[in-house]
């Protein structure tokens, strides 16, 4: 079958990328890892500051599994267009989601999402919505609830309504995204990666976890839920809720950092999410 994506061979990396648009009016980069005769897709939704660049490691052993990958840059993240680490509205995020998902479906497979982080988020309350679904969802440390007590949470989203434009420094430890040294370091020279984020933003992903976390009874797509126990970034209580859900399997990896995929043993965690797809998707 012909990939409804226009994409052109990129010589940096094994994807195929191309430069679209969104539906009001942004440039967005898109990547696609093609599978030789593909049995299933993923989208990958991507956390916050970073880009879909970062995941191909993770496309090269799904590839190998027989899936193909499509990742995009969020809106104000790596090459794709808008004021760096802000969005107006969560509705714009789902937006994206929905019209790459559309995009995916043409390749007539069963297609699954996988949000890591922020993007486990925006994958999470997209699929609480009424917009079109995944087959399947894979949630990687996603952050469902903001690691900040409630006496800044209220006033944060008081002043995001107020004024979206103010940027706050992330303040990442670059040592709590994995236990290699050299995740960090190719992190802090990655000129893709941002380092800041709006109140606009930040007041659009408390609200969000608001309404996830009252919404949460009426979940039901097979899920995954995969997330470190020394998590420090995304605290693994955040995603303790959704693991209760009946059609959800949560998986607790003892010693693992924020970003599972780029822990030195990151190949095994993808395994594990290819068998549990192997399932889901059949």
């Amino acid at each position: 079958m012909s990939t409804p994506f226009a994409f052109s061979p990129n010589i940096e990396d094994t994807a195929q990328v191309a430069t679209g648009v969104t539906r009001d009016g942004l440039t967005q980069l898109r990547r696609y890892w093609p599978a030789d005769n593909a049995r299933a897709a993923v989208l990958i939704v991507h956390g916050i500051a970073e880009h879909c660049g970062r995941y191909e490691h993770v496309a090269r052993q799904l590839n190998a599994n027989g899936i193909s990958v499509v990742g995009y840059d969020q809106r104000g993240h790596g090459a794709s267009g808008g004021r760096r680490g802000h969005v107006d509205h969560m509705s714009q995020m789902h937006d994206d989601v929905e019209d790459q998902l559309a995009a995916i479906r043409e390749l007539g497979l069963p297609t699954a999402l996988l949000g890591h982080s922020m993007g486990g988020l925006i994958v999470a309350s997209y699929c609480l919505t009424d917009r079109s679904k995944p087959d399947a969802v894979v949630l990687s440390a996603p952050a469902l609830s903001i690691d900040a007590k409630k006496a800044v949470q209220g006033p944060l989203l008081a002043i995001s309504k107020l004024t979206t434009k103010p940027a706050m420094k992330l303040g990442l430890a670059l040592e709590d995204l994995s236990s290699d040294p050299l995740v960090g370091e190719t992190y802090a020279a990655d000129p893709l990666v941002g380092d800041k984020a709006s109140l606009g933003l930040l007041g659009a992903m408390v609200e969000t976890t608001r309404s996830v976390a009252a919404n949460l009874d009426s979940w039901s797509l097979d899920t995954l839920v995969i997330h470190g126990a020394e998590d420090k970034l995304v605290l693994p209580t955040a995603s303790e809720p959704i693991g209760q859900q009946v059609q959800v399997k949560r998986t607790l990896y003892a010693n693992g950092r924020h970003e599972l995929f780029n822990e030195p043993w990151g190949p095994s965690v993808v395994d594990d999410v290819v068998a549990w797809l192997d399932t889901a998707l059949a």
